[in-house]
């Protein structure tokens, strides 16, 4: 490879060597097996690091199954991860998984189907990590793991693998960007998570009428859908599907989503959707404006239609398909539909504000976790050799 061609994509300023090819064996102070011992119940100091403890996705150590290594611990203390370490799956179908050990609060142990690799220390070992999350990593893993039987890799032949390195500072740089970017996925998945939660926990309480707003204290009462609703019928929308433009700017809704656009309406409003037919139908959505509705989709339009749907959401009206083939939903069914609901609108109305605001919330740590995710996808594509 020509010299103007080892350099990254993108780079941060003030950097122009071209990087140098090494191997992973050169990167490091060497590579060693882990414990073959078995796994006892957590002492609640010593962990134990076995393949299952890793996490698919985020290269992350799972602690919501903590083991100990049934070990004498004085003895064995070679087999403790230092700052630093990376350690290689090295058999089965998880071979190439790997893991760094960045924390030094909790004394970590790693199995016998671990190899640890422990980093020179004129390297950077979040650099050398991060090059094991690469697609040129994965290449190499499925290559070399190759076998007449189970797949696997043996230190040796890691230390083979090789790849492209800038000076320390540069490395170090490179790194701490992509760790940052790791932090930052890990804090929105719990932030996204907490909020799921606390969605579920709201649901939980405020429908079985344990949590109510200040102010009201009327006990719910059953209405039937059909009441409690402005419309509920079948779409009966004639149309030709097209994409999204000046001209065809009204949505056509299907049993699901949109399924594309057109340049008249039939329907106006805010809208509870659900398939007629299928293994959809009881799967509600929502969606609001001038529209077109085909004939597959059951709707229902409601003054109060952001709480009408959690209340839809919270019974599930998949209990209420039937048929001896496909599972069906007739908007006769819906209008007998017996639901338990506040008959004060306004406590209806706050509820919906409430539930509505938690999915907002929701939507928009989704959106910015895959933003990140993108951006991490990038970075890792364009920041190596």
């Amino acid at each position: 490879m020509k010299n103007e061609n080892l350099v990254p994509k993108v780079r941060f300023k003030g950097f122009s060597d071209p990087w140098e090819q090494r191997k992973l064996g050169e990167l490091s102070n060497g590579f060693t097996y882990g414990l073959n011992a078995s796994a006892k119940a957590y002492d609640g100091k010593h962990q134990y690091l076995r393949i299952t403890d890793i996490d698919d996705e985020t290269r992350t150590f799972k602690q919501t199954h903590l083991t100990s290594p049934d070990i004498d611990f004085i003895r064995d203390n070679s087999y403790v991860l230092k700052l630093g370490d990376i350690v290689f799956t090295r058999t089965g179908a998880s071979t190439g998984k790997t893991f760094i050990y960045r924390t030094a609060d909790s004394i970590v142990y790693y199995a016998g189907f671990l190899i640890k690799m422990s980093v020179r220390e004129d390297i950077d070992s979040e650099f050398v990590f991060q090059n094991t999350l690469t697609t040129s990593f994965n290449r190499f893993v499925k290559v070399m793991s190759q076998r007449s039987g189970q797949p696997g890799i043996n230190s040796k032949e890691y230390a083979r693998f090789k790849l492209y390195i800038p000076k320390l500072k540069e490395q170090v740089l490179v790194g701490n960007m992509l760790l940052l970017i790791d932090n930052l996925i890990a804090a929105n998945e719990d932030k996204l998570e907490q909020l799921k939660t606390l969605k579920k926990l709201m649901m939980q309480k405020i429908f079985s009428q344990e949590w109510r707003f200040k102010g009201f204290t009327d006990p719910w009462e059953q209405r039937k859908l059909k009441n409690i609703s402005l419309e509920i019928g079948t779409g009966k929308s004639r149309f030709i599907k097209f994409n999204k433009s000046e001209k065809y700017m009204y949505k056509i809704l299907g049993s699901t989503s949109i399924i594309g656009y057109t340049n008249h309406f039939d329907y106006e409003g805010d809208f509870i959707l659900t398939a007629r037919v299928g293994a959809n139908a009881g799967t509600i959505y929502r969606e609001s404006g001038k529209v077109k509705i085909s004939d597959n989709t059951v709707f229902i339009k409601a003054s109060q239609i952001n709480f009408l749907y959690y209340v839809l959401t919270n019974y599930n009206l998949k209990r209420l398909s039937f048929g001896t083939g496909q599972p069906l939903i007739k908007s006769s069914e819906l209008n007998k539909l017996k639901l338990e609901v506040p008959t004060n609108e306004l406590e209806q109305q706050e509820l919906g504000v409430i539930f509505f605001t938690i999915d907002t919330l929701i939507a928009a740590n989704e959106d910015k976790l895959n933003q990140l995710k993108e951006l991490k996808k990038y970075l890792m594509q364009n920041m190596f050799v």
